[in-house]
């Protein structure tokens, strides 16, 4: 199935800006919304986010990933 065909398959892409429709290239590796690419695909995957973002939630999330659970701060917050 081409990329074109399951996109239809699925709730349109919409740019949360203008709520227009995005569009897909004519060589499906970016969505647009007039002149502006809005997505860009990556190893399969559209990205949405821009550069760096996700990439620092990661290195937020591998450096803190205990401070949440109650087993490491010795709270009960999740079951409270």
């Amino acid at each position: 199935m081409k990329t074109k065909e399951i996109l239809s398959a699925f709730p349109r892409y919409i740019n949360h800006e203008n709520l227009k429709d995005l569009q897909l290239s004519d060589d499906e590796t970016t969505l647009t919304s007039g002149d502006e690419i809005i997505g860009q695909l990556d190893n399969g995957i559209y990205r949405f986010c821009s550069d760096g973002y996700t990439e620092a939630f990661g290195r937020q999330w591998n450096a803190f990933r205990r401070t949440q659970l109650d087993s490491y701060s010795n709270t009960s917050i999740t079951k409270d």
